[in-house]
């Protein structure tokens, strides 16, 4: 294992390494930026979810899922999901900020959970 033991994604008692499954993404033509997070799931504990950034808007955030499933490292390395964003937040000195891609990761979870009982979430606009 390489990297901080906070960033380290524990899915079901599998130890996952994000920068392993980020080298993947950045190794398909389309994708700029990479960053993955563990999102929290109420069986595994957490799940891989992967933010990217493409230089080309027709690929989808589908297609780069699956070209991961067929190239990361162990099965549960692959990202649970794919958001296609802009632009990945950085520190002051350009290294990746993950906080708060941890906290949309939730947020999508948690927003998904309650709409599987009926309840609309507020957008967080109002």
């Amino acid at each position: 294992m390489t990297g901080r033991a906070k960033d380290i994604i524990i899915r079901g008692g599998h130890n996952i390494d994000p920068s392993a499954v980020e080298a993947v993404l950045l190794a398909h033509p389309a994708v700029v930026d990479a960053a993955v997070v563990g999102r929290p799931d109420q069986y595994a504990g957490e799940v891989p979810v992967a933010f990217v950034v493409v230089r080309d808007p027709s690929v989808g955030a589908d297609e780069i899922r699956r070209w991961a499933e067929k190239r990361v490292p162990a099965c549960a390395s692959i990202p649970k999901d794919v958001t296609i964003v802009d632009a990945l937040p950085h520190t002051a000195v350009g290294k990746q900020y993950k906080l708060g891609l941890r906290i949309a990761a939730t947020r999508q979870e948690l927003a998904e959970k309650l709409g599987q009982i009926g309840y609309q979430a507020p957008s967080g606009d109002d």
